[in-house]
C-alpha cells in the first residue's frame, strides 16, 4: 500500500499546477497565433478590399493587449498597407465620380453629384482618410493618428510623441510646391522637437531612423532653403536675413540641442564668408548631408 504524506502531497499538487500553467500559456500562445492570423486574413490586399475589413481587423487589434512585438510589427504593417490600399481604391472611384460631374450639363444633377461626393469624402474621415483637389486631382491622405490610436497600447511613449508630430506635419506641411509654407521659428521648433525626440529616446530603434530622416530634412531647410524658397539671395548670393536670425537664435536657445554644432560650424563658416554664398559653403553643405 502507497504512503501519502503532507509532503508528497504538496509535490504532486505542485506538478500539476506547472503543467497546467504550461498548458495555459501554450493555450494561449496558441490564441493569440490563431488571432493574428484571422486579422492578417482580413488585411489581404490580394482579396477584394472592404471597408468591413478595416473595422474588423481594427477591433481586434484594439481589443486585444497581448501580442507579442514581432506580431504587432507585423500587424501594423499589414494594417497600413491595407488601408493604404482602400484609399488608393477610394481615390480612383472619386476621380471616376468627378469625371462624371464634370460631363454632366444638368445643373441639378450636378449639384446632387457633388453633395454625394462631399458626402462619401466626409465618411472617408472615419478611417483616418482625407480627401483633397490639387491642381484637379484627386488625392488622399492618411492620418498618421488614426494608424497610432489603433496601436496605441503597443506604442512606446517616443512613438506616441512622434505620432502627434506626423500628424501635425500632415495638416500643416513644411513644403508646398517646392516652397517653404511655414514661418522660420516654426521650422526651428521642428527641428527642436526632432533634437529632443532623437536625445531622449536614442534606445528606440523603430523611431531613431523616422527622426533622423526628418531631422535630416528640417535643418537642409534651415540652412539652405529650397528651389522656391532659397536661402541665399538669387543675386546678390547674400544669405537671407530672416535665415541667418533663425540660425543664430537656434543655438543661442537651445546651445546643447543635437543640431546646434553642426548649425554653430555652419555660422562660423557664414561668418568667414561673409555670409555669402560660396564654393566653400556649397562643399559644406554635400559634406554634413551628402549631397
Amino acid at each position: 500500500m502507497q504512503n501519502y504524506s503532507p509532503l508528497n502531497f504538496v509535490g504532486t499538487m505542485t506538478k500539476i499546477w506547472y503543467a497546467t500553467g504550461i498548458f495555459l500559456l501554450l493555450a494561449g500562445c496558441n490564441g493569440l497565433d490563431r488571432k493574428v492570423q484571422t486579422i492578417l486574413q482580413l488585411l489581404d490586399t490580394n482579396k477584394k478590399i472592404e471597408v468591413s475589413h478595416i473595422d474588423g481587423a481594427r477591433e481586434m487589434i484594439v481589443g486585444e493587449a497581448s501580442f507579442s512585438t514581432a506580431q504587432v510589427a507585423e500587424l501594423r504593417d499589414a494594417f497600413s498597407a491595407y488601408l493604404a490600399a482602400f484609399a488608393e481604391s477610394e481615390t480612383g472611384r472619386l476621380a471616376a465620380e468627378m469625371d462624371m460631374i464634370f460631363n454632366q450639363t444638368d445643373d441639378i444633377l450636378i449639384q446632387r453629384r457633388t453633395d454625394s461626393l462631399f458626402s462619401a469624402c466626409e465618411k472617408l474621415k472615419i478611417y483616418g482618410i482625407t480627401v483633397s483637389m490639387v491642381e484637379g486631382n484627386v488625392q488622399v491622405s492618411i492620418s498618421p493618428m488614426y494608424i497610432a490610436n489603433t496601436f496605441w497600447n503597443y506604442l512606446s511613449e517616443g512613438e506616441r510623441q512622434w505620432a502627434f508630430r506626423m500628424e501635425t506635419e500632415m495638416n500643416d506641411p513644411v513644403l508646398e510646391d517646392a516652397s517653404i509654407v511655414i514661418a522660420y521659428e516654426e521650422l526651428a521648433n521642428r527641428l527642436f522637437i526632432c533634437d529632443e525626440l532623437l536625445k531622449n529616446y536614442a534606445e528606440d530603434s523603430l523611431l531613431t531612423p523616422q527622426v533622423e530622416l526628418f531631422r535630416n530634412h528640417y535643418l537642409v531647410l534651415l540652412m539652405f532653403g529650397c528651389d522656391n524658397t532659397p536661402a541665399f539671395d538669387w543675386r546678390t548670393k547674400q544669405l537671407q536675413h530672416e535665415v541667418r536670425e533663425a540660425l543664430i537664435s537656434y543655438i543661442n536657445r537651445h546651445p546643447d540641442a543635437l543640431s546646434s554644432p553642426t548649425i554653430r560650424e555652419y555660422i562660423e563658416l557664414l561668418q568667414k564668408n561673409r555670409f555669402k554664398k560660396t564654393a566653400e559653403i556649397q562643399e559644406f553643405g554635400k559634406r554634413v548631408f551628402n549631397k
